[in-house]
């Protein structure tokens, strides 16, 4: 039988912890490091969300493909974002402004 409810079973917290930091240093997607790691999936959340861990904030960093081009000599900057809306953008743009946009592009509250 399990301990009374409220209860910490301090072993399994810091088993947990253990497990949530190796998946930090991984780098892996949680699916990944799960299927990699033999963990269940849900019970990785669940543990994720009991430590009081974050969601890994990706959705505040985009994804970014550097292609290799001949130096162009335009006056803009341009922006392909996920959503698949497109931004140019002059060099020197108030920042704030920027990602307010893109926030509102992305369906965000600014």
């Amino acid at each position: 039988m399990g301990q009374p409810r409220g209860r910490i079973n301090e072993a399994k917290h810091a088993y947990w912890r253990r497990v949530l930091q190796r998946w930090r240093d991984s780098g892996l997607a949680i699916r990944e490091f799960c299927r990699r790691h033999r963990h269940h999936e849900s019970q990785f959340w669940f543990w994720k969300r009991r430590l009081g861990e974050q969601v890994e904030p990706a959705s505040d960093f985009l994804p970014v493909t550097i292609v290799d081009a001949p130096i162009a000599r335009s006056p803009f900057i341009d922006i392909r974002l996920i959503s698949g809306h497109r931004l140019r953008v002059r060099p020197g743009c108030d920042r704030q402004l920027l990602a307010d946009v893109v926030a509102v592009l992305e369906g965000k509250p600014c």
